[in-house]
């Protein structure tokens, strides 16, 4: 099983599309990094992981199951960059 199963995702605002057919997968005891420039959807890719954003078309899948299940919420830690309350 794959931890981390993102499936043809694409994630558009408006009229913009910012990711176009993602497809990854990531296995237990992998690591992954993320590089690329400022938009390039870093952010998005992991608040579609997290299940904080809803892929416009495609499909998310974390422990086999939907992000925003909770029992997945349960699973995951997240450190944002940038911390505000």
């Amino acid at each position: 099983m794959n931890v981390v199963e993102i499936e043809g995702v694409s994630q558009r605002y408006g009229h913009t599309t910012v990711l176009h057919d993602l497809t990854l997968s990531l296995g237990e005891g992998e690591v992954l990094g993320l590089f690329g420039h400022n938009g390039a959807g870093k952010t998005t890719s992991m608040k579609l992981v997290l299940g904080l954003l809803q892929a416009s078309s495609g499909q998310v899948r974390v422990f086999d199951r939907a992000p925003s299940d909770p029992h997945v919420r349960q699973l995951l830690g997240y450190l944002p960059e940038n911390v505000t309350f």
